[in-house]
């Protein structure tokens, strides 16, 4: 029997909720070791795929994301929008000192 997507929802939601809180308490040199892990995995994935694939994973990733900001509430784009802002200054910025 197969979920329906309103259980592919609740089953992603509840697995977000369960993320979190493992990251919220784990150390940084398991955060470290787990970001380390999974850049290695997607660079792997990433080197092994065809153009036609990538190109297919960026449509996908791209719908999965228009669903995202169409369900979003004000307040969750807003701060959205905002933590974009500050990663994309603090870029700017660490640029900016680098060549220095």
């Amino acid at each position: 029997m197969s979920e329906t997507p309103e259980q592919s929802q609740s089953r992603r939601e509840q697995h977000a909720v369960y993320l979190t809180s493992q990251r919220a308490t784990e150390s940084s040199q398991h955060r470290e070791t787990r970001l380390t892990q999974q850049a290695e995995r997607q660079a792997s994935l990433c080197i092994s795929e065809t153009p036609e694939q990538s190109q297919s994973q960026r449509e996908q990733h791209a719908v999965y994301l228009a669903s995202q900001r169409a369900s979003e509430s004000s307040q969750h784009r807003e701060t959205r929008l905002t933590e974009q802002a500050e990663q994309q200054a603090s870029l700017r910025m660490s640029e900016t000192l680098e060549q220095m």
